[in-house]
């Protein structure tokens, strides 16, 4: 998994300063959890890494939740349909195994959606959250980030960030990460989630500010 360190550039020159034993926690977290080297808060500087990613799964788990498995694309494939009485999509992951103290973080999210029934100016539209919940399923009214996606007509891929918040600091070992869709259009439209192994999101941007 590709990681590039860029230093941060300060008034008068430029500082780059990395722990020693930063390169092996991080290769030794990503095979083992594949989230605490990536989020762990130990360089000084700016550093920029691509994963982890985790990918929509149509299994169903609990209740009304799908699966959210990290770092596998191998996924049962799937459609998941909003509207009328199902409005809410939820995704969600066996516990992560990781505490708090870490960098603020964006969400690349790979959804294909499609509307049913749209027309040239009635569109579909989705609201995207990823959250935090406890081990039980429970949720810890930790909000990650939240996006909508709109103007949702034929069948594409909607590729989209969602601005992290500065909550992964408050996460426990036991805590669970939850993808939520949620029908947001005004209008009566039916939106289609099409579960794939290019159906994801990853956790991108870890820096010092």
């Amino acid at each position: 998994m590709p990681i590039t360190f860029t230093p941060w550039l300060g008034k008068q020159k430029m500082k780059k300063m990395i722990i020693g034993t930063l390169m092996g926690l991080i290769l030794v977290s990503f095979a083992s959890a594949g989230l605490v080297g990536f989020l762990s808060n130990t360089v000084s500087g700016e550093v920029v890494v691509e994963g982890p990613v985790f990918y929509l799964d149509a299994t169903l788990i609990s209740g009304h939740d799908l699966s959210l498995i990290m770092n596998n694309d191998d996924v049962k494939e799937g459609e998941y349909t909003l509207g009328n009485t199902k409005n809410l999509a939820r995704f969600t992951s066996d516990s992560l195994g990781i505490d708090g103290n870490f960098y603020k973080h964006d969400f690349d999210i790979y959804l294909i959606l499609e509307a049913d029934g749209y027309t040239g100016d009635k569109t579909g539209a989705v609201n995207v959250s990823i959250d935090i919940l406890e081990e039980d399923g429970t949720p810890r009214g930790i909000n990650l980030c939240q996006h909508q996606i709109i103007g949702i007509a034929e069948k594409i891929s909607y590729d989209v960030t969602c601005k992290g918040k500065d909550n992964l600091k408050e996460m426990n070992p036991t805590d669970r990460i939850r993808l939520s869709i949620m029908d947001y259009s005004a209008f009566t439209i039916n939106e289609k989630i099409f579960i794939k192994g290019n159906s994801k999101f990853q956790i991108v941007g870890a820096y010092n500010e």
